[in-house]
């Protein structure tokens, strides 16, 4: 096997995740967490885009994009402030 260059996974998935996506239920949005979600997303400021889709009961949808105002940086600093702030694994890098 040869190599032509060898950089960390941080590096590589931040330089090509375009998109942060949530999936949350209804009930996870309490206000609380609604400002501690804007923080976050302020604290993590940069170029992806972010996409959160709510659920109600599993059986209704809706999708809330965030402006281009609330690009964020795609790192695993973010992705632990996610997981910390809805207590799992609700977000995903695409």
């Amino acid at each position: 096997m040869l190599l032509e260059d060898v950089r960390p996974i941080a590096e590589v998935r931040a330089e090509r995740t375009r998109q942060v996506l949530l999936t949350l239920k209804a009930e996870q949005l309490t206000p609380a967490r609604i400002f501690k979600l804007k923080e976050i997303v302020a604290h993590h400021s940069g170029t992806c885009t972010m996409e959160m889709v709510v659920t109600v009961d599993g059986r209704y949808a809706s999708k809330v994009v965030f402006g281009d105002k609330f690009g964020v940086r795609a790192d695993e600093g973010l992705m632990l402030a996610l997981e910390r702030l809805f207590g799992g694994s609700y977000a995903r890098l695409v």
